[in-house]
């Protein structure tokens, strides 16, 4: 949670502290602490896409911290958090991410045979993004550039944490 820094339009830093505090963000910074190959320390600036809001990074990790906020979660863990059905903060692990697609497929095909159901994943993200922004009109350029980012972003949002 404290790895990432919100700045207004005029660049004033700030903390998320409720829902209107969304509509000021005009970009983060995230930092990763550890990362493969080394890169440790390794700063990403993102700026938000008013025009595109369901789809942009910036505003996601804002929501994110929104949700950190009213769960009264410490800034000191991991960002990527939710309630569950007992009231229990849990962090978003890939494999909890896996087990809400895998619900929601089989909502939708109650029949699907487990088998395959196992071939939706985490991996499944990445193809219904691109689907998504190629359905909303965007360049073949723009989804390369927005799958690459969040191939470097998404492990450290999913990681396992204890």
């Amino acid at each position: 949670g404290n790895d990432v820094i919100f700045s207004d339009k005029n660049g004033k830093i700030f903390q998320i502290k409720k829902q209107s505090d969304l509509d000021r963000v005009h970009a983060v910074v995230m930092t990763w602490r550890i990362q493969k190959k080394r890169r440790n320390g390794q700063q990403i600036r993102l700026i938000v896409d008013r025009d595109h809001p369901d789809v942009c990074p910036a505003l996601a990790v804002a929501r994110m911290a929104w949700r950190k906020a009213r769960l009264r979660h410490s800034m000191t863990k991991p960002l990527a958090v939710f309630k569950d059905k007992k009231g229990k903060v849990c962090y978003v692990t890939q494999s909890k991410v896996t087990e809400v697609i895998r619900a929601a497929v089989k909502t939708v095909y109650p029949d699907m045979t487990k088998n395959e159901l196992m071939k939706y994943s985490c991996h499944s993200i990445r193809v219904w993004a691109c689907v998504t922004l190629d359905e909303e009109g965007m360049s073949p350029d723009f989804i390369k550039k927005k799958i690459e980012m969040a191939r470097r972003i998404l492990p450290r949002l999913f990681e396992r944490h204890k």
